[in-house]
C-alpha cells in the first residue's frame, strides 16, 4: 500500500487460530476441539470463521480505513459488518504492525492477534489514527501518540 508520505509499503500479513477460535463453553460438541490452538480449551467457532473468510478483503481495504489505539503494541481497527441476520455491528481486527529487516521487497509484518464480531463490551480505546499514516510510522519505527483525555473519540457502536 501507499502510505501518508506517498511512499510504497509492502506488508506481510500473518493471522492466529484466534480470528476462527473461541474458548470452550458448556456443552460444546467434542469435536469442535481444535488441536494445537493457542488457547488453553479452544474450539473451532463456526461464527468467527464465516467472519475470517471476509478479513482479507477487509485488510486489503485498510488503506481507507481508521485504527484505534489500544494499550501495548497493538492496534484496534474497527470494520463496519452485517451479522447473519442482517443486523449491522462491529467487526475487530486487531493487530500489531512492525517493521521487518532482511527480508528482501517486505517492509512490515501484520500480525493479526485476532479478529471477530464486537458483540460485548466495547474495548477502551486512546485515539485513533488513519491507517495510511499508522504505515507511515510504523516503517520510521516510530508509534502512534495515544489520548488518555475523558472526551476522546471512540468507535461508535452500530
Amino acid at each position: 500500500m501507499t502510505d501518508s508520505a506517498k511512499v510504497d509499503a509492502r506488508i506481510a500479513v500473518t493471522f492466529t487460530d484466534h480470528c476462527f477460535t473461541r474458548d470452550r463453553r458448556q456443552g460444546d460438541a467434542a469435536d469442535l476441539a481444535f488441536p494445537g490452538c493457542s488457547r488453553d480449551d479452544g474450539v473451532f467457532c463456526l461464527q468467527r470463521y464465516h467472519h475470517s473468510l471476509q478479513a482479507p478483503a477487509y485488510i486489503r481495504d485498510f488503506h481507507r480505513a481508521v485504527a484505534w489505539n489500544l494499550k501495548g503494541d497493538e492496534t484496534y481497527a474497527v470494520i463496519p459488518t452485517v451479522t447473519q441476520d442482517g443486523q449491522a455491528q462491529h467487526y475487530a481486527i486487531i493487530f500489531s504492525l512492525d517493521r521487518v529487516r532482511g527480508v528482501e521487497g517486505i517492509d512490515l509484518h501484520m500480525r493479526v492477534r485476532t479478529a471477530h464480531p464486537r458483540t460485548e463490551r466495547d474495548l477502551t480505546t486512546y485515539g485513533s489514527i488513519r491507517f495510511a499514516h499508522l504505515v507511515r510510522l510504523r516503517r520510521e519505527n516510530q508509534r502512534p501518540r495515544r489520548v488518555y483525555d475523558s472526551r476522546r473519540r471512540k468507535p461508535r457502536r452500530p
